[in-house]
């Protein structure tokens, strides 16, 4: 811990107490006095004080019991001078919070394992320097379980304040996370779970504070300070500058570009699409400006009808494709027909 303290000018640390390591193979506590403390004033005497703590979403190696936020309430008390960073807020599964939705949430309003912090939290005074997060429990609800993602969040500001939510998105795992901000910017507190609870509403300030501001604060960022002026035409330069470049091409479909090889036709010299599950790593070379599928001329495979639909950008890949080619696969006809079509704006 010194070692990293010293060499990556650390703000926070990451535990995982469903992961055991060493003779705690099954897992570990956050309030274990001879297995967690030692760590936690070790963390204090480097003046790195936020805790991030992953507590539910039991997946893969993590035992399950010990991904169970129970352990908060102490040590938040015994550490009162540290923060607690409840990652997914606790959120043990969806399918298992699914069952908090039956009959309006009449029936058992409880959700595994958000409902138990947010007690913890009405009970005891002194958890003030606990925060929920909510990377992946907001985006496991947001459009498939919009009530119950209201629910959720509804009681977690309920019981912490929204001084005490943290934005999350686990965007390394879900891809671009700008569907879950769009979500959280349109989403509003349903009339009858503020009827039945007594939920305020999801308002702009709010809003603001999950996005960033409780985040800036624990993290010592000043949200007014200006590193470099943006010019008013910024975002229209960067547009312009990208089409200059070959776009328009969605980022998910080509990336990694080596550089465009041939700009009449507007693809790029390698594609790696193995983002988009099209193909996979050993099939790059089929990206290649020399080496896409050749089998896709007129009259030659089922393609025709849709590259004819291009008008003259479908032509001109008729003529590029030249003849057959008898080693290439459909999979990979379906990586040159989403070129081409990613090019009929060029």
């Amino acid at each position: 811990m010194d070692v990293q303290a010293e060499k990556l000018k650390l703000e926070a640390w990451k535990v995982y107490t469903g992961l055991g390591l060493g003779a705690d193979k099954e897992g570990w506590w956050l309030d274990d006095e001879k297995v967690s403390y030692p760590a936690l004033e070790t963390a204090r005497r480097l003046k790195i004080k936020n805790i991030c703590t992953h507590k539910g979403l039991a997946l893969g190696l993590f035992n399950e019991a010990h991904c169970h936020p129970k352990d908060l309430v102490k040590v938040s008390k015994d550490f009162s001078d540290m923060n607690f960073l409840v990652y997914h807020s606790g959120f043990k599964a969806l399918e298992a919070a699914l069952p908090a939705a039956e009959d309006g949430f009449k029936k058992n309003p409880y959700v595994p394992w958000v409902s138990d912090p947010c007690e913890m939290r009405k009970k005891s005074a002194h958890m003030t320097n606990v925060y929920m997060e909510l990377g992946s429990t907001f985006g496991l609800m947001a459009v498939t379980q919009p009530m119950l993602c209201c629910h959720v969040l509804g009681m977690i500001l309920d019981a912490f304040g929204p001084d005490h939510v943290l934005w999350g998105t686990d965007s390394v795992w879900w891809g671009s996370p700008q569907w879950q901000i769009e979500a959280l910017r349109r989403l509003e507190m349903p009339a009858p779970l503020t009827k039945q609870f007594g939920y305020k509403p999801l308002t702009h300030e709010v809003k603001a504070q999950i996005f960033g501001l409780n985040a800036a604060r624990i993290y010592h960022v000043d949200p007014k300070a200006r590193r470099n002026g943006v010019p008013a035409d910024y975002i229209d330069r960067l547009k312009q500058l990208y089409k200059q470049a070959g776009g328009p091409m969605p980022s998910n479909i080509i990336r990694n570009m080596d550089g465009w090889r041939d700009k009449r036709w507007g693809l790029i010299g390698r594609a790696t699409l193995y983002r988009t599950g099209v193909f996979r790593p050993s099939e790059w070379r089929c990206a290649e400006l020399r080496g896409v599928p050749k089998r896709l001329a007129t009259g030659q495979n089922l393609f025709t009808g849709m590259m004819s639909s291009l008008g003259s950008s479908g032509a001109t890949f008729q003529r590029w494709v030249g003849a057959p080619h008898s080693r290439c696969s459909s999979r990979e006809e379906r990586v040159a027909v989403r070129c081409v079509w990613a090019a009929k704006e060029y």
